[in-house]
């Protein structure tokens, strides 16, 4: 029997593993690279061992380095979680070399549906329907342009391996063609070791369905039912829930039996997911298998009853899924999942890193009792998010009776949730929740594309809370001299600006003997006088909390996590980027540089690609001009506002752009 489990992965999902783990009387033994050192899938288990460096390819990929740290451990199994090296058929027969049980498919499963052309060559002998395409094995570029203008454009420019949205372009044009091929190459070749790409018909309207299947060594494949996954961003989901409310029980029938087709066909073994997507006419077409346990899995645990990874560890053991589950299974009520990434939807989605100053969960994490919600979650108070990973921080998940409540549910859930520290999309998450559309299931992938904009959260920070934090921050930084002893007379009014939700606030301040004027825009606001040492929540009519470190203030306002950023402490930008140049938004590797000193450029061209948490990022010219000096070279780590290009412009700007992508 399996005894001792090796968890290859970090954060939420090696913590929620290992909680299964040890309810089944096994243990768990942790790896962590050396920025994981402190963190707290480390810090929550006694048996853990180093990967020494910092990137996944010297880590958390480092296939010899897992094997050997596996076998000093006396470990029995690996258990991939998702990500890294979960869908690597490599990993896996290095595994079964080793002696250790690969708690998750054979290889063979793995490479076959690791490649998207085979795997649709498979899907195709089962009898499940495909988007029309092109999957052959001629990979030059030529080719590759020949196809898509026979399927048309839109198109979808598709990594053959790996998913997660990496690899992957829409390409609307055939001049947009070129450099979408080589971009989605090489974001395919770093994430997953293959530039192998394929072409899809892209179509402008369609739902993202996929199904659970599992299946065991004795020959049994069972589905559990279907999670929607529609609500994405960079092609990457951001809300899951199950039962899926865009199918009829006739379609949800159809599409999880043909999810079981091909596991079968194929003789499935372990946990996977079938994906599809579904058009506007209600006929689905065959995505990819993904041959492991799902981020979204938890949805499927909440309405079946089922603990997936235990199932994975038992079937890895041997066992048989005739004796594990019950004859029939059923979904029961509506779950949800929203996942909470570390980073700046107003801006793009650009990731955000730094310490989380504060941070507050249920403190409920698999309990057994209380309300129906569940944090799977990787972070805690203190805790540096670095930018060398995947930027989801943790998953909430909210269970009830039916779907109205279970929003209802996660509404709360959301607005009780605070982290302050580093930007995150927990704003935005509520917003669509509560956006008509989401409600009343009318939705495709393309929601945030069509309604993002307009979302309330992108308005920006409330102006009297502004307002309020620009006295709060004036007094500590300017007038600590004062903070307890006024003068009689009114100071001199202090102008500055202060940047939130991506946008630029100009504020005016004036500190009189009993109170403070402030002007944001072209409003003005009465803010009763406080002291510096109030610790307390200065704004009695709003509730919130705050942080406040040099320049920035973190603030919760109503549930609403915002941060703002005042002009005198951004010193660095203000003095150090060339005027008319450009500024690293992030921290991160130059992946490409795509100009060179001399050449002319227009506003919007692409200059570099930054990697960033496992994502690359196009940095484009704030402004037509000529390019002067290339300050960075290619695979530089860059800090954020650390000065990128040189531009001279025709029109010299007063103070440098910020670059959002």
């Amino acid at each position: 029997m399996i005894q001792r489990i090796l968890i290859a992965n970090r954060g939420e999902i090696a913590i929620r593993i290992a909680h299964t783990i040890k309810k089944m009387g096994r243990e768990p033994i942790m790896v962590y690279s050396d920025p994981d050192a402190d963190a707290l899938h480390v810090e929550l288990n006694k048996e853990r061992y180093r990967l020494p460096g910092a990137y996944p390819a010297d880590t958390y990929l480092n296939i010899g380095l897992l094997i050997e740290t596996a076998k000093k451990a006396n470990a029995d199994a690996i258990h991939p979680g998702y990500g890294f090296l979960s869908e690597n058929a490599e990993f896996a027969r290095a595994c079964e070399a080793a002696g250790l049980t690969f708690i998750g498919p054979g290889a063979d499963t793995i490479a076959q549906m690791g490649s998207k052309i085979r795997a649709k060559e498979l899907a195709v002998q089962a009898g499940v329907p495909v988007v029309p395409g092109y999957n052959g094995a001629a990979q030059d570029n030529a080719t590759l342009s020949t196809e898509a203008m026979r399927i048309g454009f839109p198109l979808l420019v598709k990594a053959s391996a790996g998913g997660g949205g990496k690899g992957m372009r829409v390409v609307h044009s055939p001049e947009q063609l070129a450099q979408s091929l080589e971009m989605a190459r090489s974001e395919a070749q770093n994430a997953f070791g293959d530039g192998t790409l394929l072409l899809e018909r892209y179509f402008t309207s369609v739902k993202h369905i996929e199904v659970q299947i599992f299946g065991d060594r004795h020959g049994h494949q069972v589905h559990m039912f279907e999670r929607e996954c529609s609500i994405q961003r960079r092609h990457q989901k951001i809300i899951e829930e199950s039962p899926s409310p865009s199918l009829t029980p006739e379609q949800r029938t159809r599409i999880c039996e043909s999810a079981l087709a091909l596991a079968r066909h194929i003789g499935y073994v372990n946990a996977g997911t079938v994906e599809f997507i579904l058009d506007e006419k209600g006929d689905f077409y065959f995505l990819e298998v993904n041959t492991r346990l799902q981020v979204e899995h938890p949805v499927t645990e909440e309405v079946t009853g089922l603990d997936l990874v235990e199932l994975q560890v038992r079937v890895a053991d041997g066992e048989s899924l005739a004796d594990l589950l019950p004859e029939t299974l059923t979904q029961k009520g509506h779950a949800i999942e929203c996942r909470v990434y570390a980073e700046d939807p107003a801006r793009n989605y650009m990731p955000s890193t730094g310490t989380i100053l504060a941070y507050n969960d249920a403190d409920q994490l698999y309990s057994d009792s209380g309300p129906r919600f569940r944090f799977d979650s990787g972070v805690r108070t203190d805790k540096e998010v670095t930018p060398y990973y995947d930027p989801m921080l943790l998953k909430l998940i909210v269970h009830a009776e039916y779907r109205e409540k279970a929003l209802r549910q996660m509404d709360e859930v959301l607005r009780q949730t605070m982290i302050l520290g580093v930007r995150t999309n927990m704003a935005q998450l509520r917003d669509i929740i509560k956006h008509p559309r989401f409600i009343d299931a009318s939705f495709d992938t393309h929601f945030l594309e069509r309604y993002g904009a307009e979302l309330p959260f992108m308005q920006g920070i409330p102006a009297k809370a502004l307002a309020e934090a620009a006295c709060w921050y004036v007094l500590g930084e300017y007038l600590m001299f004062k903070a307890t002893t006024w003068s009689n007379m009114p100071l001199a009014p202090i102008r500055f600006k202060a940047m939130a939700q991506g946008r630029t606030y100009e504020v005016g301040l004036s500190i009189g003997a009993k109170a403070c004027t402030v002007q944001i825009d072209d409003e003005s606001y009465t803010i009763p006088r406080f002291y510096e040492d109030n610790e307390s929540w200065p704004y009695p009519d709003i509730s919130g909390s705050y942080e406040k470190v040099g320049d920035r203030m973190w603030l919760v306002i109503d549930g609403l996590n915002f941060d703002v950023e005042f002009e005198p402490y951004l010193s660095y930008a203000t003095q150090h980027a060339p005027k008319g140049g450009c500024i690293a938004p992030m921290p991160g590797e130059v992946v490409r540089i795509l100009v060179k000193e001399g050449d002319a450029v227009k506003a919007g061209q692409p200059m570099l690609v930054l990697s960033a948490m496992k994502m690359e990022n196009t940095v484009e010219a704030p402004a037509d001009g000529h390019i002067e000096a290339i300050l960075v070279k290619e695979k530089e780590q860059v800090k954020a506002d650390q000065p990128l290009v040189k531009l001279v412009e025709p029109t010299v700007r007063t103070e440098p752009k910020r670059v959002i992508f």
